[in-house]
């Protein structure tokens, strides 16, 4: 309640024109009226979706892990489900079935097949809850294989302990296809180091005296090694162990010491 007081007219002689401007000040300065503005509405609760890294590099027959995350605004607390899209071939995500909690974040794993070509891709995760969606974008970068042979030269050390630099010798590492294994041979520490490719680690050493010279049979079926002492070894590229020796003196009617074996394309052998 705002009051006004007024002199008595006899006191104070004031034209109507002014008591009606003095009242409507007085009123206004009051505040009065019924037209006060009404409070804001509370802000709408959200979220925003974020990954890391933002960018990743993803070698054939491995993986890598990233983080999802849902940062909630404005007291944000439902659940938001995950979709991907944009994942390049021989490339796959899990869990497939993701939902976030708002503030916890989720590990994702991309997995790439042993044959998964090379792509330069962007994976994107979209977030929904209820009418609310929103996105994060993953550069993905996939060094793939080319007929089944990494790309990227990758190994830089076999553990061999000759310097084949000293020695005329075209024939020291083989890939064998059929099983995606390298297979080098090292005469000073008498074997021959098994690779495999998908992996990129050694996962088996087979024994062969002076092991030098090695190649491949049409079929992928034999490996044949030619070692500095002469003898000649047939080698299971599946079950990566010797399955026979030749020894030198035995071989031709006089006996020939071969350091290296080339197979022709029928099949026979040459000794060198």
């Amino acid at each position: 309640m705002c009051r006004i007081r007024m002199r008595p007219t006899s006191c104070l002689s004031i034209s109507w024109p002014v008591l009606a401007l003095l009242l409507v000040i007085g009123l206004a300065g009051c505040g009065g009226g019924s037209g006060g503005s009404q409070p804001p509405p509370p802000p709408t609760p959200d979220f925003s979706l974020a990954v890391t890294p933002t960018s990743e590099t993803l070698n054939a027959g491995s993986s890598v892990s990233v983080s999802l995350l849902a940062n909630p605004v404005n007291g944000f607390a439902s659940q938001v489900t995950i979709q991907f899209s944009g994942v390049p071939g021989g490339v796959s995500v899990s869990p497939t079935n993701v939902t976030l909690t708002p503030g916890t974040p989720r590990q994702l794993t991309l997995s790439a097949v042993a044959t998964a070509p090379s792509a330069n891709a962007t994976v994107t995760f979209t977030g929904t809850s209820g009418s609310l969606t929103h996105t994060a974008n993953l550069a993905l970068t996939v060094n793939g294989t080319s007929n089944g042979v990494p790309i990227r030269t990758r190994y830089v050390r076999t553990d061999a302990t000759t310097e084949y630099s000293l020695w005329v010798n075209q024939h020291w590492m083989l890939y064998h296809a059929a099983t995606g294994r390298y297979f080098v041979t090292d005469p000073s520490s008498n074997q021959i180091i098994v690779f495999d490719a998908a992996s990129q680690t050694v996962i088996a050493r087979i024994g062969v005296p002076g092991a030098f010279g090695l190649d491949d049979t049409p079929d992928h079926s034999t490996l044949y090694v030619g070692p500095q002492v002469g003898d000649v070894y047939a080698v299971d590229p599946v079950a990566m162990a010797v399955t026979q020796r030749y020894i030198a003196s035995q071989i031709g009617p006089y006996g020939f010491a071969a350091s290296q074996v080339l197979v022709l394309a029928d099949g026979q052998i040459a000794l060198i």
